[in-house]
C-alpha cells in the first residue's frame, strides 16, 4: 500500500481521542487554595482579607466595568495537605485532557442578591435609554468565572513574574481603566482578551462557567435571595475549546489561576455609600472557612495522554515502521495500535499520519 494513497484516505477522516496506549487519569482535589485575591483597585490589603466581593462599576469612567474581581489560584503539580493528587507539568499542552473541572466558593453574607443561574446578555446592561438594550427578563445578575490573563511582564511560568497575593494591583495608577495586573479573561480563540470593560466596548463574552447556588444541598430557586453559607459551583465548559486550551496551559505551568466575577451594582459597600448589594466570598485567611469547608475548592479530572502514541515502536519519530505496526494489528482490539480503543480500523491509521515525521 502506498503512503500517498494512505495519506489521501486519512485526509478525509477526522482525528480521534487516544484512549489506551499509556493514558493516565489524575483526579485532582483541592479544599484550600494555594491564593485568594481580592482583586480590586483600591485594596490595601491584598491576600489577606476574610472576604472577597465582585462589583461592577458602570458610568465610571476610571474604574473597569468588572470593577471587583476574586482571583483564585492553586498549584496543579504539587501535593497538598488540603486535597489529594498531582498533575506533573511540563509535559506539553498537547497532553493534557480535562474531563471535569469544578470550582466552589461559599457567599460569606447572606440576602443581599438574587439568584441568577443565566448569563445576561450585553444589552441588558446597558442604560435604557441606549437603542441596543434589552430588558433583563429574570431577577439578579449571573456569577461567572473566567480564566486570567496578565499584563506587564506577569504570568504562570517563566519568563514571566509570577502574580502572587501581594503583587501590586498596577503600576499605574490604579483608578484607571485597563491598567489591572491581572484581569478576567475569556480566552477568545484562545487569546487571553481583558473582559473588565466587557459593556464599555460592547463584547458579549463568554464565560467559562455560570455559578450554580445551592443551600442545604438544593439548588436555590432562579430568582431567590441567596442566604449566607451558600455553596457557588462553577462546572467549567470543558468542550469549549478555549476553556480546554487554557486548562492545559495552566497544567502545563503547573499554575492555575481562574477569576470570579459579577456585574451586581455597587450600590453599596466600597465606592458605593452604605450597605451590600452584591457577592461576598469566604476566603482561605477566615478563621473557620478552611474547617468548615468554605473556602474555595477546585476538583479536576485529567488525562495524561503518553508522550506520542503514535510512535508505536519508541524510535521517537511517527514513520513507515509505525504504520506496518498499524496495519498488522488491523481490525484487533485493545493493541498499541487501538488508539480509539474500538479496535484498529481508519480513525487509528487516520491519527498516525496526522502525527507523521
Amino acid at each position: 500500500m502506498r503512503i500517498a494513497a494512505i495519506v489521501a484516505a486519512a485526509g478525509a477522516l477526522t482525528a480521534v481521542t487516544v484512549v489506551n496506549a499509556g493514558s493516565t487519569t489524575i483526579n485532582l482535589t483541592r479544599e484550600v487554595p494555594d491564593l485568594d485575591r481580592w482583586n480590586y483597585p483600591f485594596n490595601a490589603t491584598p491576600g489577606v482579607r476574610e472576604t472577597a466581593t465582585s462589583f461592577a462599576a458602570f458610568g465610571v469612567d476610571f474604574l473597569d466595568d468588572h470593577d471587583a474581581q476574586f482571583l483564585l489560584g492553586f498549584l496543579t503539580d504539587q501535593s497538598s495537605a488540603d486535597g489529594v493528587g498531582v498533575v506533573p507539568s511540563g509535559l506539553g499542552e498537547a497532553r493534557y485532557v480535562v474531563n471535569a473541572a469544578q470550582v466552589t466558593v461559599t457567599i460569606a453574607i447572606g440576602g443581599v442578591f438574587d439568584y441568577d443561574p443565566t448569563y445576561d446578555a450585553l444589552g441588558t446592561y446597558l442604560d435604557p435609554a441606549d437603542p441596543e438594550f434589552v430588558a433583563d427578563s429574570d431577577a439578579g445578575r449571573p456569577i461567572m468565572i473566567f480564566g486570567t490573563g496578565y499584563r506587564n511582564g506577569f504570568g504562570i511560568a517563566p519568563p514571566f513574574m509570577p502574580f502572587l497575593e501581594t503583587t501590586p494591583f498596577s503600576f499605574a495608577n490604579p483608578a484607571m481603566e485597563r491598567v489591572r495586573n491581572a484581569f478576567a479573561s475569556d480566552y477568545e480563540n484562545g487569546l487571553p482578551r481583558d473582559i473588565s470593560n466587557s459593556v464599555l466596548d460592547r463584547l458579549e463574552i463568554d464565560p467559562f462557567a455560570i455559578g450554580v447556588i445551592s443551600s442545604g444541598g438544593a439548588e436555590l430557586p432562579a430568582g431567590a435571595s441567596v442566604p449566607a453559607e451558600s455553596t457557588v459551583t462553577f462546572d467549567l465548559d470543558v468542550n469549549d475549546p478555549d476553556v480546554q486550551s487554557f486548562l492545559a496551559r495552566s497544567l502545563d505551568a503547573g499554575n492555575l489561576q481562574l477569576s470570579i466575577t459579577s456585574l451586581h451594582a455597587a450600590s453599596g459597600g466600597p465606592g458605593g455609600g452604605d450597605g451590600v448589594t452584591y457577592p461576598a466570598y469566604f476566603t482561605k485567611e477566615d478563621p473557620l472557612a478552611p474547617a468548615f469547608g468554605q473556602a474555595p475548592q477546585l476538583s479536576l479530572d485529567v488525562t495524561v495522554l503518553p508522550e506520542n502514541p503514535a510512535d508505536l515502536d519508541g524510535d521517537g519519530v511517527v514513520g513507515a515502521s509505525d504504520l506496518a505496526l498499524l496495519i498488522g494489528q488491523w481490525g484487533q482490539v485493545g493493541t498499541s495500535a487501538d488508539f480509539a480503543g474500538d479496535g484498529v480500523g481508519a480513525d487509528d491509521l487516520a491519527f498516525l499520519i496526522g502525527a507523521w515525521g
